[in-house]
This record gives structure tokens, sequence and C-alpha cells, in this order.
């Protein structure tokens, strides 16, 4: 889901997956896309279901998706 950052930072919430295929999560990706259609690695290995985002440029649309790893 596209978000717009008034002030360079944004919060990011999620919910575990339910499908894990039997394998626990050990942590997550964020990946983003700064309006220009092509999503970067953000950050790797983010352990729990929150993250903070800053450096963000004020009045850009951003997209945001979270990949979990497992075994």
């Amino acid at each position: 889901m596209p978000e717009i950052t008034t002030r360079g930072i944004i919060g990011l919430k999620w919910l575990p997956s339910q499908f894990d295929g039997g394998s626990p999560v050990i942590d997550y990706e964020i990946i983003y896309d700064q309006s220009n259609g092509t999503f970067v690695t953000l950050k790797q290995n983010v352990l729990g279901t929150l993250f903070t985002v800053k450096d963000l440029t004020p009045g850009l649309v951003y997209a945001f998706k979270i990949r979990s790893r497992n075994s």
C-alpha cells in the first residue's frame, strides 16, 4: 500500500504470515519503491513485525513490501 510521509519518517507494522509452509519465520526483508516503479531492498534481517523507516523525502509516495524468510 502506498504511504505518503510529511516528516520523513514512517512506521511499518505487519502481521506474520499464516502460510509459512510449516517452518517458523526467521526474519523479514523490507523492500520499497520510491515512486519510480522499481522495488529495492531497504533492510534485511529484520526481527519482529515493527520497523521505522527514516530519512524519507517528504511529499514523495512510497510503496513497501515485506518479505518473510524461513528455512
